[in-house]
Parts: C-alpha cells; structure tokens; sequence
C-alpha cells in the first residue's frame, strides 16, 4: 500500500485518547513495517541512558536532545510517535501526518482519567489540572 505520509504524530491533552488511536493504529501500519513509539516511552529510555531522575531537574541540553532523537525518528520514516508535542516537533515536515486531539468535555476527560487509572473523581480531577 502506498501512503501519502511517512510518518504520523499524535498530540493532545490529557484523557483526550491518545494512546488508543496510537494503539489502533498500529494494528494496520506495524504489519506495513511501521514503528511505534510514545514520548513517555523516549523519556524513559533517555533518563536511563541520561542517569537523570526526572526530567524537570534536566538542563536544557537534556530537552534538545529528547527533541533532536524525535526528530531523528521522523528523518528515518515510517513512525507514528505519540506525544504531548509531537506535532510540534513535525511542524516543517510535509511528510508527516500531525493529528492533535482535543476533548472539551471536562466530565468526559475525568471519568477516562478515573477508570484508566481506578482513582476517585477527585484524584482524577486533580490529575488532569496537574497535568494541563
């Protein structure tokens, strides 16, 4: 099959499903020898290599060098990279798909938030503001 894109990101707020359009995604693109990743999985990875517990505490080299891995994956092709900004991160690239969801539905976003991660409403709640 002949794509029109090379590469497709997927950005958004909390709760908004993300991952899940990352997930099913990849049922038909991976088969096609496409590849998958998500910002919270390039973190991790780095702050492993990095030997930096959170990222928060990292200088400004740390940060362009997440960026420039990102972007180092959109060079390569064939990649669907699920993130915060990963849109952001594409904005040049004609070759790349960028998908941004948005819910605005707060009742919406924090019952996700509650049965995703079997929390109270008010934990939910506090949650999304901690994280947007």
């Amino acid at each position: 099959m002949n794509l029109k894109y090379r590469n497709i990101t997927i950005s958004g707020g909390v709760a908004v499903g993300k991952n899940t359009l990352h997930a099913n995604l990849k049922d038909y693109l991976e088969p096609m020898g496409w590849s998958f990743t998500s910002g919270g999985k390039l973190l991790r990875d780095f702050t492993k290599e990095y030997v930096q517990p959170l990222a928060s505490m990292a200088p400004d080299a740390f940060h362009h060098e997440l960026d420039d891995r990102t972007k180092a994956l959109l060079e390569k092709g064939n990649y669907v990279i699920e993130a915060w900004l990963a849109g952001f991160m594409a904005k040049d690239r004609s070759d790349t798909l960028r998908i941004f969801l948005h819910c605005q539905n707060d009742a919406l976003k924090i019952d996700r938030v509650a049965n995703r991660d079997n929390i109270s409403i008010d934990d939910a709640k506090k949650y999304i503001k901690e994280r947007e």
